[in-house]
């Protein structure tokens, strides 16, 4: 009697031990699959806005979206850029139908613009293969040369000329840098005009010579064109325009444009 209670004891505790075995693979699995669930969904969405700090990635994306979400998209950039996108073979085009007579080679091509130099002789060989661009090779070194003789340069060069060169945002931000902005006036290259003093004249307070520098480097090599430019701290801009600086008087009586104006009365 003793020997068959403990079998059944026995039989009793395994089949237990089995029932509790079948329960944590259950588990372990539910938990598996709801781990799965949330890096799916955290792939998918990104975080919610209440949820942004400030100062993180996502936050300052969408702020950049909202201040230039409609503004100066199609009219105030160039043609180009609206149809292509902001394309490396946008650029080069840009610099090529700016400067018609200059053959560049690839080194001078990647100053020009900053880019790598697999890319520019990659977009160039496709521009030669199409015809816009002639090419010249003197064994290692090449150049590239616009084509005078493409039968579409005169419509490709109204929509490089005509359009206004770079997008106003975008030149706004670059020059942002340079101090705090008081004033971004445009003439000669970006209205097409070969009157004026200078094609950019930027006023600030605190102005950084070499911020400001940097910034017209960064703007020529998007445009493919060397700028006229000059900058000016805000008192002195004010000093010279209430005294009938010649300078100052002759760029604001040519053409021009002031894209960016921030509580500066010229009245």
């Amino acid at each position: 009697m003793k020997k068959i209670k403990r079998i059944k004891k026995n039989k009793i505790s395994r089949q237990k031990n089995r029932k509790q075995i079948r329960k944590k693979k259950i588990i372990s699995k539910h938990n598996k699959i709801q781990k799965f669930k949330k890096k799916a969904t955290s792939r998918r969405y990104p975080p919610k806005r209440s949820k942004l700090k400030l100062g993180s990635k996502h936050a300052v994306r969408r702020a950049i979206t909202k201040r230039t979400k409609g503004k100066y998209r199609s009219e105030d950039g160039s043609v180009l850029e609206t149809l292509f996108g902001a394309t490396p073979k946008v650029r080069l085009i840009n610099l090529f139908f700016r400067n018609e007579a200059v053959s560049f080679s690839v080194k001078e091509l990647a100053e020009r613009t900053k880019l790598n130099a697999g890319i520019i002789s990659r977009e160039c060989n496709t521009l030669a293969a199409g015809g816009i661009l002639m090419k010249h090779a003197s064994g290692v070194k090449r150049s590239y040369k616009l084509n005078l003789s493409f039968p579409f340069l005169a419509e490709f060069h109204n929509l490089v000329q005509r359009s206004f060169p770079i997008e106003k945002n975008k030149l706004i931000s670059i020059a942002k840098r340079s101090g705090k902005l008081r004033l971004i006036l445009v003439s000669g290259l970006f209205l097409n005009r070969d009157d004026s003093p200078v094609d950019l004249f930027v006023v600030a307070d605190n102005l950084s010579e070499r911020r400001l520098e940097s910034a017209i480097k960064e703007i020529e090599s998007l445009i493919g064109k060397e700028l006229r430019w000059a900058g000016m701290e805000t008192k002195e801009f004010l000093y010279r325009w209430r005294m009938f600086d010649r300078f100052v008087h002759d760029l604001l009586s040519a053409p021009h444009e002031k894209i960016y104006i921030n509580k500066l009365n010229l009245v």
